[in-house]
């Protein structure tokens, strides 16, 4: 009995030690060593116990094989579908082709879901009848920043596609483009008389650009940059004026036309007295703005068909000074009376022609070609109030 007690008791521990080396990894030759050995223990203790030198029954000692059948093995191994229990193998017939022409024509944007290719907007399987899937985002690109919606005639921007807000000296080359542009194609390069039954026909030049006068930023900007800006905005707010009012046969037949109609000027509200002698003229006491300034009447020097500009603003100025006082409606000689008839303009802007000491017929003459002697008389004609139209 107790031979036969040790017996089990060695049996037992070699269960444990061979349960140890499956879990472990350890190979199957290791275990048939351990063994072995374990057995020549047990034949050297039973030998002293029971004098007895028989060895233990073969049958009663666990070989290799039976180490593998009888413990269960860890299995590290990732499932595969060999590995998986019966009821997940289980799918139609169908679901290898599908997934096969899927992985064909797929450009692999898509992931098969369950064997079966899934729809790019909402993520469920084709040919499913359940949407437990959870759907799929869908991205729409977004529009780019240059892509902004248009504009209408009354409030079209400088920079229509440009994201960032343009300079000032950016925004006034676009305006003295826009406006050049535009006298070009309406005034008469000869005399100056304005086409007005065009703009009236079609505004959306003429509305750009009042958009513009009242939008633009004169900060950091030259003297030459406000003056050239500020000339071409009164003759095109004129313009606006005349237009608005239906085409009058005087500016002075609607009440205000110069110092009560308001009209947005870089941002403030000005009346065109207030642009010409508050605003332009609290910039430089410049006489030959007279001759660039164009009231809307046949009175005033002829309107130049093209936008003043900064660059080019003296040369300009001096050009309109000269084409004025050469002109004989606007400056008339009698030299049999030894008289000398001018626009009313010397004569309500007297001091500015006459400042340093110089007299209206001094200053007429630095333009003249020929010159008028000053010991002539001077006197003032009516002034043309009818509208310069063509």
């Amino acid at each position: 009995m107790l031979f036969y007690g040790i017996t089990n008791c060695l049996f037992v521990f070699l269960l444990s030690c061979g349960s140890k080396s499956a879990v472990s990894g350890t190979g199957s030759n290791s275990a048939t060593q351990r063994a072995l050995s374990d057995t020549a223990t047990t034949e050297s203790v039973s030998g002293a116990v029971g004098n007895s030198k028989s060895a233990i029954p073969p049958d009663s000692v666990a070989s290799d094989k039976d180490f593998s059948m009888t413990l269960p093995e860890q299995n590290t191994a990732p499932l595969t579908s060999k590995t998986l229990p019966e009821k997940d193998k289980k799918q139609p017939a169908t679901a290898k082709v599908t997934e096969k022409n899927q992985n064909k024509h797929n450009s692999g944007s898509t992931k098969p879901v369950n064997g079966q290719a899934a729809d790019k907007n909402t993520g469920i399987s084709a040919g499913s009848n359940t949407k437990t899937q959870s759907p799929i985002p869908v991205v729409h690109e977004a529009k780019p920043l240059n892509q902004l919606p248009p504009a209408t005639d009354e409030t079209k921007p400088m920079h229509p596609k440009d994201p960032f807000p343009p300079k000032p000296a950016e925004t006034l080359g676009i305006f003295f483009t826009a406006a050049d542009k535009f006298l070009k194609n309406n005034v008469l390069q000869s005399n100056g008389l304005v086409n007005y039954g065009r703009i009236k026909a079609d505004k959306t030049e003429l509305n750009a650009l009042v958009f513009k006068i009242a939008s633009a930023s004169l900060n950091q900007t030259t003297d030459a940059e406000k003056q050239a800006f500020y000339i071409n905005a009164y003759n095109i707010l004129v313009i606006k004026q005349v237009i608005d009012n239906n085409l009058p046969a005087s500016p002075l037949d609607v009440p205000g036309f110069f110092n009560q109609t308001t009209f947005q000027v870089a941002g403030k509200t000005l009346t065109l007295d207030q642009l010409e002698k508050n605003t332009l003229y609290g910039l430089k006491n410049d006489p030959r703005f007279h001759f660039a300034l164009v009231c809307a009447a046949k009175g005033c020097p002829p309107l130049l068909n093209a936008a003043y500009l900064p660059n080019t603003l003296h040369q300009q100025l001096a050009q309109q000074a000269k084409t004025a006082v050469n002109n004989n409606n606007f400056v008339k000689i009698n030299d049999a009376t030894k008289k000398v008839s001018v626009s009313k303009i010397f004569d309500w802007y007297n001091n500015h022609f006459t400042a340093g000491g110089k007299s209206v017929i001094g200053f007429i003459n630095q333009y003249r070609n020929s010159t008028i002697p000053e010991n002539y008389t001077v006197d003032f004609y009516e002034y043309d109030w009818s509208l310069n139209r063509q």
